[in-house]
């Protein structure tokens, strides 16, 4: 016969080495009872030991070998249930103590209990898809939780690259500019990836974009592929087209119970643009800060949203520790805006103009145009604007 004891606790992995025999020693009281150890495996958060007993088999080689290798796949088995329990345990912690919208911490929490995302997290193969599964599942609550593992020296040298931080890729990618045109008819058009961080470089780039633009009759400015970035770069970008100091958005942190003010810069360099029709461009991938750029700017009366609603995530996220090797990304803060009192989580930007995100530049093209028209004295712009109509429609 073959008595079987499993042994588990937690494991922390850079505090704590294993030495196989002292284990035995200390959990069996006395190795020379019969007991043998046969070893242990510990995976991402938990160690598990295993000792059996042996009584009328125990010199028998074939017998030790196979009961060996089916102990070792109840031990792996028992080790992955705990790890999992443990995440969503510390994963109900975090969003308890962090999340912003305490009304809805209660359905999050208890939706960690659901026997089908266990399912899924318990047949996951890697940590990477266990942050995608929890993520995807989390998403369905606030699109800016995220989990994922915390990247290490090792992750950098993996054949596969690990993906790059947003803010990084902004630095690398021209602050996330992609296209600046002035458009027949005067009318200028940019379009951009994403909010950089707020620096002297960033500046630079958008104050030169901004005196090449200075002088047209209409700007279309295009979100639709925008996912968003700094807050701070949103007020001052905001700067540009509207007069003096205005405040643009507040920020309210629940742990901290503090909020802060964004304000626009009164005085800017680059030229301004306080009186030009804005056309702001949005689609499903807008978000974030993205949204944040074309609701305050629609509140204040300021520009016209052109497209189909935004993404819905308007509660900026810091990341948190959830175990040695996991963390989550919650989103800590809310976005207040100063006229509505409230913002776009979960609903988007909604347009003023609903089109298909697709005709949405062809759309804005043509009312930025035909707003010139109405209002235009020179011959020879209305000749100009009459003839981009007409191709407009050539093209339609």
């Amino acid at each position: 016969m073959v008595g079987v004891e499993v042994y588990s606790w937690l494991y922390i992995e850079n505090h704590y080495k294993p030495n196989h025999k002292a284990h035995c020693t200390k959990i069996c009281g006395n190795t020379g009872s019969g007991k043998r150890f046969v070893g242990a495996v510990h995976s991402r958060f938990t160690l598990c030991v295993i000792v059996w007993r042996f009584k009328f088999v125990k010199d028998i080689p074939l017998l030790r070998i196979v009961y060996t290798a089916i102990l070792f796949v109840v031990l792996a088995a028992h080790c992955k249930a705990s790890d999992i329990n443990a995440l969503l345990e510390a994963t109900k912690q975090n969003i308890n103590q962090y999340y912003v919208l305490s009304e809805s911490i209660p359905n999050i929490t208890t939706s960690l209990d659901n026997t089908e995302l266990q399912h899924a997290l318990a047949n996951a193969t890697s940590e990477q898809e266990i942050g995608n599964i929890l993520t995807a599942h989390l998403e369905g609550f606030d699109k800016h939780f995220t989990v994922q593992p915390i990247p290490t020296a090792n992750t950098k040298e993996k054949a596969t690259f690990p993906k790059e931080p947003w803010f990084t890729k902004l630095d690398r990618k021209n602050a996330g500019l992609r296209h600046v045109e002035i458009k027949q008819g005067n009318i200028g058009y940019i379009e951009f990836w994403g909010f950089a961080n707020l620096n002297n470089n960033t500046q630079q780039k958008f104050n030169n974009v901004m005196q090449l633009l200075s002088d047209v009759d209409g700007l279309i400015i295009d979100l639709r592929e925008n996912g968003g970035g700094s807050g701070e770069m949103v007020s001052w970008l905001i700067s540009y087209f509207v007069k003096g100091r205005v405040h643009t958005n507040s920020f309210y942190t629940r742990y901290t119970d503090v909020s802060n003010d964004f304000y626009t810069e009164k005085n800017i360099d680059g030229g301004k643009l306080e009186s030009v029709p804005l056309y702001i461009l949005v689609g499903q991938n807008t978000f974030s800060a993205a949204e944040e750029f074309a609701y305050n700017l629609k509140h204040m009366g300021r520009a016209t949203i052109i497209g189909e609603p935004s993404k819905g995530g308007a509660n900026p996220w810091r990341w948190f520790p959830l175990t040695d090797n996991m963390r989550i990304g919650i989103p800590a803060t809310r976005a207040i805006n100063p006229i509505t009192q409230t913002n776009w989580e979960g609903k988007g930007v909604i347009p003023n103009v609903e089109v298909n995100e697709q005709d949405a530049l062809e759309k804005a093209y043509e009312i930025s145009l035909k707003t010139v028209l109405e209002n235009t004295e020179s011959a020879y712009q209305k000749q100009d604007i009459e003839n981009a109509l007409s191709e407009l429609r050539l093209d339609k």
